[in-house]
């Protein structure tokens, strides 16, 4: 069955598709005159996150599949980790100036351990002219643009919390915030009686805010590659290598399985490598003497 499998893989890639969401519920056991129970013909199906790359490169770069058998890099393409002091991962910058407040995102989110700040939500537009809730929107800012100076002040190594109370970018007021992730001190009793304060002080306006537009991950078809060999493992075992936890993913670690051949052992760990350019190859895969 894992040998049909392969082959449907290799076909798909042939055409230039990554599937990408590669697992045992879409793996179809199809019986017919020619197959019984116990040597089905199999089929791959939902395509519904497959991508066709056409005549361009044969790479991803959505954040795209299920936990238990995503692959690390495809993890990764999402842009969790995140620099925006690093001009290496630059692609370009964005200078936006802000005259009101709120600026009109709804929501950021934080690089690793906290820090920096990704533009998560942006407002809808306008609903009346000078309307601050629509100022990012009609300025062009994006979903996933880090946000690097403000007021030519480097906030890059500043928490999320503490570079939004920079910028004075709160949509709601503090009450509605809650107080209750150390960013704000309650000088009343904490149940919207009594003053909120930040710890930082906003900058005046207008606000100018330069953004950095991070470079994009893509990631290749041995991201298929890493849901194989999670599919190869729940299908020795009954259970998937890793627990649905990306990171526990992204660590690679998983306990071989007992009972199983030198051969058997030795292409799961050539398929569940979380560096794809040592990762063995659909071709390296089906060629494996495991599977001959």
């Amino acid at each position: 069955m894992f040998k049909q499998v392969v082959s449907a893989v290799q076909h798909i890639h042939s055409k230039n598709i990554l599937h990408r969401d590669l697992k045992t519920d879409n793996i179809l056991l199809v019986e017919d005159e020619q197959h019984d129970a116990d040597h089905p013909n199999v089929k791959l199906i939902d395509f519904g996150g497959s991508k066709w790359c056409k005549d361009g490169p044969f790479t991803g770069k959505k954040f795209i599949g299920t936990v238990q058998t995503i692959a690390p890099e495809v993890i990764f393409a999402r842009g969790d980790e995140f620099d925006a002091g690093d001009e290496s991962q630059i692609e370009t910058t964005h200078e936006i100036v802000y005259k009101k407040r709120p600026f009109g995102i709804r929501k950021y989110r934080p690089g690793t351990g906290g820090i920096g700040a990704k533009v998560k939500l942006v407002g809808n537009k306008p609903r009346y002219p000078g309307d601050p809730i629509g100022q990012a929107f009609s300025a062009g800012v994006e979903v996933d643009w880090a946000v690097k100076t403000v007021n030519g002040t480097d906030v890059t190594k500043m928490t999320m919390d503490d570079i939004i109370d920079t910028m004075g970018d709160r949509l709601l007021d503090n009450s509605s915030r809650g107080a209750f992730d150390g960013s704000f001190k309650v000088t009343g009793d904490n149940k919207g009686k009594g003053k909120v304060m930040p710890k930082i002080e906003p900058v005046e306006l207008p606000c100018t805010v330069v953004y950095a537009q991070m470079k994009e991950r893509p990631y290749g078809p041995k991201c298929d590659v890493w849901s194989l060999g999670s599919i190869l493992y729940n299908m020795f075992t009954g259970e998937t290598p890793f627990e649905p936890d990306e990171e526990k993913v992204i660590a690679g670690v998983y306990k071989p399985p007992e009972g199983a051949s030198a051969e058997f052992l030795d292409l799961l760990s050539r398929m569940l490598v979380v560096d794809p350019e040592k990762r063995a190859s659909m071709d390296e895969v089906a060629s494996h003497v495991w599977l001959q």
